[in-house]
């Protein structure tokens, strides 16, 4: 990242991308139709509008999944139950940004079909660090699936107390610098529809161009 850049001063530095470089971001963090998941079809919610709260990354099953920054563990979920799936959360505590302020941050990593041997919560990582399989977890509870394939959906959750907003998302491309798509950090979408008003065609544009888009990873000093 160039740090003289204005646009870059509330971005954080020295991430990695959490997938092999070669594959593809297939979804991105805003409004977007629902897929045709298991779920959604016995709804009929398939392509109704909804937020997504993070990016998609495609890749084959069992691919390794890695974390973006240092960190230590404080979440491990190893049930498919639940939208996510098997699930893995980092706590990264308070990054500092390109400005030199901070910020309180967690990353989630969804829908893995499982982890690397004798990671438990509370154990500390290090950027780059394996931490699951790439995987298609995932079941509400009548037992439908709520994904459609082998892929990592990401979160960047934000807060300044123990706990993570969930109200409180980032947009990874954009935060770590990975692809200057212009999206910003959004407050407040999960429980409030009114504010998609205005981003919902934006959104949907560039969700529509992002298909098999390959960002890059800031290199590690």
């Amino acid at each position: 990242l160039d740090k003289n850049k204005p646009e870059n001063k509330k971005k954080i530095d020295g991430t990695v991308f959490p997938m092999p470089i070669s594959r593809g971001v297939t979804s991105i963090l805003g409004v977007r139709p629902r897929p045709a998941t298991d779920k959604d079809k016995s709804a009929g919610t398939t392509g109704k509008l909804s937020w997504h709260a993070g990016i998609d990354v495609g890749g084959p099953m069992g691919d390794p999944i890695y974390t973006v920054l240092n960190g230590k563990i404080d979440f491990i979920k190893r049930s498919d139950s639940g939208g996510g799936g098997k699930q893995i959360r980092i706590d990264h505590g308070k990054v500092k940004r390109i400005d030199g302020t901070e910020v309180r941050m967690w990353t989630v990593y969804m829908h893995c079909t499982g982890f690397p041997s004798g990671l438990e919560r509370g154990q500390g990582v290090v950027t780059g660090d394996q931490i699951a399989f790439c995987g298609s977890t995932g079941k509400n509870d009548k037992g439908e699936s709520t994904s459609t394939g082998p892929h990592l959906h990401l979160e960047v959750r934000l807060g300044n107390k123990k706990h993570p907003d969930f109200n409180n998302r980032a947009d990874p491309l954009w935060l770590f610098g990975w692809v200057d798509n212009g999206m910003q950090i959004f407050k407040g979408t999960r429980n409030n529809p009114k504010l998609w008003k205005g981003r919902v065609k934006k959104s949907l544009e560039k969700d529509k161009n992002w298909g098999g888009l390959m960002p890059r990873p800031a290199k590690l000093e």
